[in-house]
């Protein structure tokens, strides 16, 4: 007070400050990000684990998968912060997916992470057609001096154009011909 003397009391207050349950931070090489990115090949499956640190040391989960460009699906993995990602059957580009990782604190914390998987595509051998049927090996027989004329399709599931490099004769000799027609080629 501001009498003469002064006086004061002493008073203790007690004040009772309760921890918040901190989110989690999600990482790359120890770096805090927001967006992850994955590579695989078309209809490759790939693996890969989520690096997140918590200050509080609660446990970790993944909460939710959301789709913002299709593209494949997420499957759990080994563990709790592991996932697997399976590109939709033949799919090339990029697929975009939001995954949230949630602690176990009260209450429960959560941070987001966007996901970007670029699946390439594989280019994939042309196929050969011997009557309609995809062949390796193709076995003729003829008699001396009786020529053959031997025509054989040829397919590429991706459209490439398709050149014949190499033709290898097992057995006998004489003098090969080929001609090649939209995709068919003759030998003769």
């Amino acid at each position: 007070d501001d009498g003469d003397p002064s006086k004061c009391t002493e008073t203790v207050i007690g004040v009772n400050v309760t921890p918040v349950n901190d989110p989690p931070i999600i990482l790359l090489n120890g770096t805090e990000v927001d967006t992850l990115y994955q590579q695989t090949s078309q209809n490759t499956p790939i693996e890969f684990c989520i690096e997140a640190n918590d200050q509080n040391d609660d446990n970790l989960r993944i909460e939710s998968f959301t789709e913002i460009d299709p593209g494949g699906f997420y499957t759990p993995g080994i563990s709790p912060l592991c996932v697997g990602f399976v590109p939709a059957k033949d799919f090339v580009g990029k697929a975009l997916h939001r995954i949230v990782i949630c602690d176990d604190g009260s209450p429960v914390a959560c941070d987001t992470v966007y996901v970007e998987v670029e699946v390439a595509k594989i280019n994939k051998a042309p196929r050969i057609l011997y009557e309609s049927v995809e062949i390796d090996t193709i076995n003729v027989t003829t008699l001396e001096n009786v020529p053959i004329e031997l025509c054989i399709n040829t397919v590429d599931d991706d459209g490439d154009e398709i050149s014949l490099s190499d033709l290898t004769l097992l057995s006998g000799e004489g003098t090969n011909v080929i001609e090649e027609t939209g995709g068919q080629y003759c030998l003769t």
